[in-house]
């Protein structure tokens, strides 16, 4: 608990001794409990009654409920702008590793960050993830020698409250089995996690989807889908692992004007619409896990495309160059 907050076990002022042991005493030595209110301390001032503040506004974490209060409080100490980052976890599954620069990349796609003068948007978006992280919201993976991760997961409890929160706020709506919960009749982000999708179901989301801005499918197996050409305000699509969805699934994929992110990781989906040089908004194109060989000429029109993520296998077409400003080409063979 020291450590997390001064940086030695020995640091405590005295004069903060006695409300820290309080708090310390509430946690129960959980250490979920113990790490998120160090976390939260750690960004305060030294100032004896925003400590006693704290010690107030937290109950004993000997019960789940008590643990969640913690979290709460973290998370309404939390800016607006990494509340809302946070809050975006909650679309994919529970134990998913979650890619760093993925996550960035989507983040920038749903327009949740803010421009700061002398940086750039995924410079802003990492310092985004370093800060939760700091303040154990997520928890890192995949660390390098620099200290660098390049993955997090959510803490189960975690998850459980930003799903919470998030359905109260009719943020997210997660698909599950055959139902899902949504705080009103307008789907503004959908994440599936379910294998199969009844017709009326899907037809039943999809009525329901005008509006949304971005879908995320999970393992979605044994069906064809066919995304309605309706879907005028989609900024993120994505495809994981669902191998067998085909070439049908992304059919209307050119008409979506404003989609800024998309990945496809399906086996079945074999070759990219000649349409897709239409979206002039595309930041993202990853389509490493689908069975695409080679890319369309009009590729080339993705004048903002920022990055493209290819297996190596991919043909690449000479308009590739004309991409002005592309600054990341993953895994390009030579043709």
């Amino acid at each position: 608990f020291f450590k997390r907050i001064f940086g030695d076990k020995s640091a405590c002022p005295p004069y903060l001794e006695q409300v820290s042991h309080g708090i310390i005493s509430k946690c129960h030595g959980l250490p979920l409990a113990l790490i998120s209110i160090a976390s939260l301390l750690a960004g305060k001032s030294r100032m004896k009654e925003q400590w006693e503040q704290v010690y107030n506004s937290i109950g004993f974490a000997f019960s789940h409920q008590g643990i969640r209060d913690i979290l709460l409080l973290s998370y309404y100490d939390l800016p607006i702008n990494l509340k809302t980052c946070l809050l975006y976890l909650n679309v994919f599954p529970e134990d998913y590793k979650i890619d760093r620069e993925e996550l960035i990349w989507r983040w920038i796609a749903e327009g949740f960050i803010s421009e700061v003068k002398g940086q750039t948007l995924d410079q802003i978006a990492d310092n985004y993830f370093n800060d939760l992280v700091n303040r154990s919201m997520i928890q890192p993976f995949d660390i390098k020698y620099d200290g660098r991760a390049d993955a997090c997961k959510l803490h189960d409890m975690v998850l459980d409250l930003i799903i919470s929160l998030s359905t109260q706020e009719n943020f997210t709506t997660i698909m599950e089995g055959q139902q899902y919960k949504c705080s009103s009749n307008k789907i503004r982000r959908l994440s599936v996690h379910s294998k199969y999708l009844e017709d009326e179901v899907m037809q039943e989301i999809m009525t329901n989807c005008s509006q949304v801005r971005s879908i995320s499918f999970y393992e979605l197996q044994d069906q064809e889908i066919s995304l309605l050409s309706t879907l005028n305000s989609l900024r993120v699509l994505a495809f994981n692992n669902s191998h067998h969805l085909g070439n049908k699934s992304i059919k209307y994929l050119g008409r979506f004007f404003q989609l800024t992110y998309l990945s496809i990781a399906s086996r079945g989906i074999t070759d990219l619409p000649e349409q897709i040089g239409g979206l002039q908004n595309l930041l993202t194109l990853d389509i490493r896990g689908s069975s695409v060989e080679k890319l369309p000429s009009t590729i080339g029109c993705l004048k903002n495309l920022v990055r493209l993520l290819v297996n190596e296998a991919v043909k690449l077409p000479n308009e590739v160059g004309d991409l002005q400003a592309l600054q990341q080409l993953s895994f390009a063979g030579n043709y």
